[in-house]
């Protein structure tokens, strides 16, 4: 049975598969360094390791991020450990509960595909695309 961790940033609702979900911590201690690159808005500290927090606005072109979301949600990528800021936790479901549409990998689009849940449209997060693609503009 797969599973799917939902949460909210701007307005938007983002799917994480839960094999990729690492924990989301409330209230994050975010720390806004000089000369981040694009699509970084802030890094956080765990375990004596920076892990950056990505801005969604950067890759879909939609959604705003506070300084100081309520949530920071952790996820494991072929890279290492980002952060991507939240407003809102919406919990876990399976994906039996909804309808999860995923789509044909023909492109580099950080979307996998989209879960209906509850009268919510949920874009599924491809995080080591979107990773990919942040390393990509740091060179």
């Amino acid at each position: 049975m797969n599973r799917l961790g939902l949460f909210q940033v701007a307005g938007l609702y983002y799917a994480l598969p839960l094999p990729r979900l690492m924990r989301i911590d409330q209230n994050p201690r975010c720390f806004a360094l000089p000369k981040l690159p694009q699509g970084v808005v802030a890094v956080l500290v765990e375990n004596a390791s920076l892990v950056p927090m990505l801005d969604l606005q950067t890759f879909l072109e939609t959604a705003t991020v506070q300084a100081q979301p309520e949530y920071a949600v952790f996820a494991a990528t072929e890279f290492g450990a980002i952060a991507l800021p939240a407003e809102e936790t919406c919990g876990i479901v399976a994906e039996q509960k909804g309808r999860a549409n995923y789509l044909a990998r023909v492109d580099a689009s950080i979307q996998a595909g989209e879960f209906e849940y509850q009268q919510n449209r949920f874009i599924i997060l491809d995080i080591d695309i979107l990773t990919m693609r942040l390393t990509q503009a740091c060179q």
